[in-house]
Order: structure tokens, then sequence, then C-alpha cells
């Protein structure tokens, strides 16, 4: 470990070795939309910021992303940009309360009714899933806000993740949709 000296506190600040492995990839899904997917990832993304954990959340809904949205940023670029190939991936990381060395998380954001996420060919969404496991490398956590349902490419980003928690409502749809995209994820 290295320790550099405040001048301000005179106190040493550890700084954390460099990750050797990359941060779980947490995809956060649901069968059907509406039922607050996007919320549940953003606070678990803000709640693992508030662990002290290095988090990036990304708005994998390739159609109709909304997490800037919600989280009431512009951010100046997105994963449109990306595709286009006008910037890299971590060029289009918006911090958000201070970014993931601050004490908030990170965001990449995805673009709201973009025909040209939303039908993205297969090596495309490859691309994008072995980019998102390079970056991983820089953080503690990767919580991935999917879009609803069982489309191919939402398929594809949730079989990158090491994890899935899939959100659902008590309505019967909800419930039904849910196992549909379980056993979709499974089979």
């Amino acid at each position: 470990m290295s320790f550099t000296m405040r001048r301000s506190q005179d106190r040493p600040t550890v700084r954390p070795p460099p990750r050797v492995t990359p941060a779980s990839i947490i995809a956060v899904a649901s069968g059907k939309g509406g039922v607050g997917k996007t919320f549940m990832s953003i606070t678990l993304a803000s709640a693992l910021a508030k662990a002290g954990r290095r988090v990036l959340l990304v708005d994998g809904d390739l159609g109709l992303a909304n997490v800037d949205v919600q989280l009431g940023i512009a951010p100046e670029t997105d994963l449109a940009a990306v595709v286009a190939g006008w910037v890299e991936l971590d060029d289009a990381v918006t911090p958000v309360d201070g970014g993931a060395g601050g004490g908030g998380f990170d965001v990449l954001p995805g673009r709201s009714g973009s025909g040209a996420l939303a039908e993205l060919p297969t090596e495309e969404v490859a691309r994008l899933a072995a980019g998102l496991s390079a970056l991983a490398l820089q953080y503690d956590h990767l919580v991935l806000d999917l879009g609803a349902g069982i489309e191919a490419n939402c398929m594809r980003l949730a079989r990158a993740a090491d994890k899935s928690l899939v959100v659902i409502t008590d309505d019967p749809a909800s419930m039904t949709d849910a196992y549909a995209f379980i056993k979709v994820l499974r089979g």
C-alpha cells in the first residue's frame, strides 16, 4: 500500500491497489416494463456507493434508456456516441454525486428512442459486452439496467452478467413475463 500526506490534515491517505479482477456485473432485469427496474438499479448503485464501493451504473436499455432522466442529469455523451465511434466507452462515463471515487457512482448513459441502439447487430452487442467487461476493471460493481423483456440483445447483455436481479410486481403479467425471462436466460 502506498501512503500520501494530505497537507491540510497531516493524516495518511491509503490508495487502493489497482484491480486485477473485474467488478461483479449485476444485471437488473424484468420480463415486463414499468415494474421499477430502473429505480431498483439506481437504488442499488447508490447503496453500494454509500457502502464505499466503486460503482458503474450502465443504462443497458438499448431502445428506451432513462437512467439519466430519473437521475436528473444531462450527460455530454452516451452509448450511441460510443457505438457510432465518436467516443471511447470510458469517455462516455458521467459521474453522479461525486463519481465513483468521491462517494457517488458513475453512469454510462444510453439514449432513449435511438433506433440505432435498439437494433444493434449481434456483433456490436458482443463488442459492447466485451467493452463493459474491460471497463469493469475500474470498479467494484457494475450494475446493468436492462430493457424489459426477452429481446435478443437484452438477453445477450444479461448473459454477460455474473448475477441477475429480476424485478417483478404482484401483477400476473409481470410474474409470467419474469418467469419467461428466467427460463430463456437459463435455457
